[in-house]
């Protein structure tokens, strides 16, 4: 039941003024253009208000929380007061009446006064209608993705095969995504939006309305909010659950409305014809290092910092079909993913137990389940030693696994990968980056960067990590 005085109360109430008005108005300019806006309204109430089994009782607009409710109510007041609007220049250039049923029995300098000033206000009117309805329906697309009623197969279903979702412009594509890949990239409404595809969540549909439901709701709000371009972060649209994969898929803006499909850093590096120059290696490194500072900066941490976690889109004027070389690749945009298990610090996150040692390369030792005999919290020391995985890759330019013969396979220990990585540091990134880029990839392994003491948000550790690590790299970049 909806209650008058509730937001879906009060929401309904402006819909049926808007029915309401709208049909009062479309009687008198029907001979002017078929104003079908009022149709589009009853196919909003029908698809928000129906009250359906499938919604387990409640109608569509109440399974939104009280702020998308909220966003709801306010586009159908914009769209109340333009029908409002509409309706008031109507009625008083052509009053309703019973005896008035067409433009032809209209006395001649009233329909003069039409033509000359009101037909062109009047289509501005209804212009603007129709962009409202476009938006509404925008908005309730973005809201289906950025809840779970968005990810839950009957809703997925329920918006395929509705008639009233078919009217408002719902296409199956609008809502279906490529489940498969990692990272894809497709167009909605003429915007280009990037699509992460998360692993199992390990939690089944129910449970996601917990704990983990409170951790991505968390994430998605974090990364939907406007950040500097120094965060490198796309902007998040929504997320949905899959229930059939047990998986999250996040929705975020293209940078740039890029049509391109991205590529990751990791395909980058096992990518032969791409060869970047020192300037293009110091260009990744520092907008890395910087949107770490950043990320900490705020109290956030990554936890899942890796090469294949970072994307970069090809330039605008490279042909899709072309083969990707490092002319085509945009080094000064990297941008960072992999959000998956993402949270703000300092809260709980238990050991690591992915055996993935393609995965477990990046993760420092304590960090790989127990250590010593407990299980570490994760901290910035943690996101600080993945880049400098990441660093030395690029430094390189081969990937962390390259660096044994065996890929680490018969590794005794995770602080045995630590040690080989350091030796390849020592014996190598010199002679290919320079001993400044070399002493600082050495600090985010060792995680030495002369800290004794800290504050509870590690304020020190982030002083040390960018004078030593961010303005290290900003300033030889500047020389390069």
């Amino acid at each position: 039941m909806i209650y008058p005085l509730s937001i879906a109360g009060i929401a309904l109430a402006i819909i049926n003024q808007v029915l309401n008005l709208g049909e009062r108005t479309s009687n008198i300019i029907r001979e002017l253009k078929d104003f079908e806006e009022t149709w589009r309204a009853s196919a909003f109430k029908a698809l928000l208000f129906e009250d359906l089994p499938m919604h387990e009782g409640k109608t569509l607009f109440e399974h939104f929380d009280n702020t998308a409710q909220e966003q709801i109510r306010l586009a159908l007041d914009d769209i109340l007061d333009a029908i409002s609007d509409a309706s008031r220049l109507m009625e008083r250039q052509l009053p309703l009446s019973k005896h008035i049923s067409s433009m032809l029995q209209i006395p001649v300098y009233t329909k003069l006064r039409w033509i000359s000033h009101d037909k062109r206000r009047a289509l501005s009117i209804i212009t603007r209608v129709v962009d409202l309805n476009t938006r509404l329906r925008d908005k309730l697309e973005l809201l289906l993705m950025a809840s779970t009623v968005g990810g839950g197969l009957q809703h997925l279903k329920r918006l395929q095969s509705s008639p009233h979702a078919r009217e408002l412009g719902f296409q199956d594509d609008d809502i279906v995504f490529d489940r498969e890949s990692r990272f894809t990239s497709t167009c909605r409404n003429g915007n280009h939006v990037l699509v992460e595809n998360s692993g199992p969540v390990g939690e089944s549909f129910s449970a996601l309305t917990g704990h983990m439901r409170h951790r991505v709701e968390a994430l998605a709000g974090f990364l939907h909010q406007p950040k500097g371009q120094s965060f490198r972060i796309p902007r998040c649209l929504g997320w949905q659950f899959v229930p059939e994969k047990q998986s999250v898929t996040l929705v975020f803006e293209a940078p740039g409305n890029n049509a391109m499909k991205p590529i990751s850093l990791l395909e980058m590096l096992r990518t032969k014809s791409i060869k970047p120059s020192l300037r293009d290696k110091f260009q990744v490194a520092f907008g890395l290092a910087k949107s770490v500072a950043q990320l900490h900066m705020v109290q956030w941490v990554h936890e899942s910092l890796r090469s294949e976690n970072i994307l970069f889109f090809p330039k605008a004027d490279v042909e899709p079909t072309s083969h990707r070389s490092s002319k085509s690749i945009l080094f000064e945009e990297p941008w960072i993913l992999g959000f998956e298990f993402s949270r703000p610090d300092p809260f709980f996150s238990s050991g690591c137990t992915d055996t993935d040692m393609a995965s477990n390369v990046y993760r420092h030792p304590e960090r790989q389940g127990w250590h010593n005999g407990v299980i570490h919290l994760f901290k910035k020391e943690h996101d600080i030693y993945a880049l400098g995985v990441v660093l030395l890759e690029i430094g390189l330019w081969e990937t962390a696994l390259q660096q044994d013969s065996r890929k680490f396979a018969s590794v005794e220990s995770p602080a045995a990968v630590q040690r080989h990585l350091t030796k390849v540091a020592e014996r190598r990134l010199e002679s290919r980056m320079g001993p400044k880029f070399q002493a600082l990839v050495l600090k985010c392994l060792s995680g030495d960067f002369g800290v004794k003491e800290d504050t509870k948000e590690d304020l020190h550790l982030q002083e040390a990590f960018r004078s030593q690590v961010v303005d290290v790299l900003q300033r030889a970049l500047e020389n390069v």
